[in-house]
């Protein structure tokens, strides 16, 4: 909690959030693939509170329901690249919590791709520089 807040403080007032991280396609126990990454979980969450435009990689096999999904509830997606090959994880829960398997990591988001001050920097597996992230 103490991070939701400090993320709605960081943005409260703004009229548009940016948020840089990949997207990523996450299997469940099953085989089910989910939407997942940190900006589809905050732009999710903030999407109803402000506008929030996503900085982020996907690969040709990212389907494009879930893109139009965050399109629908008002995430600009427009700065979302198309890559080789997406970020995947599969996510296995275990008796002590949750293990993660990253078999494909995505790309990283070069600095000079971004034209805008990122306001939310959630790195998956480190495909932020710290260049892109104020301090």
């Amino acid at each position: 909690m103490i991070v939701i807040n400090r993320m709605l403080e960081r943005v409260n007032g703004k009229p548009t959030v940016v948020i840089i991280g990949n997207l990523t396609i996450d299997y469940v126990e099953g085989g089910e693939r989910r939407l997942g990454g940190p900006p589809s979980c905050c732009g999710v969450f903030l999407a109803p509170r402000t506008k929030v435009s996503v900085i982020s990689n996907i690969g040709y096999d990212f389907p494009s329901e879930w893109i139009d999904s965050l399109k629908n509830i008002g995430i600009d997606v427009s700065r979302v690249k198309i890559t080789p090959k997406s970020a995947v994880f599969k996510l296995k829960e275990e008796e002590n919590g949750r293990s993660i398997i990253a078999p494909s990591t995505g790309f990283s988001i070069p600095p000079n791709s971004v034209d805008i001050t990122v306001d939310v920097g959630i790195p998956v597996l480190g495909e932020i520089g710290p260049s892109l992230l104020e301090i």
